[in-house]
């Protein structure tokens, strides 16, 4: 497994910005989940959503 210095600068920028974005996409979607939480149609599938 190569190490992060071991990687050039460019591909070093490219795998920042996908792994920021990962995270984003993370926070997102949890934030749409937390959402959902007490406000689920059926209280089943409010206890399935939150236990994603």
């Amino acid at each position: 497994m190569e190490q992060v210095s071991d990687i050039a600068p460019a591909d070093a920028q490219a795998l920042f910005e996908y792994l920021l974005r990962l995270g984003d996409n993370g926070l997102i979607l949890g934030h749409r989940l937390s959402e959902w939480c007490g406000h689920a149609p059926v209280l089943e599938e409010e206890l399935a959503l939150s236990n994603i």
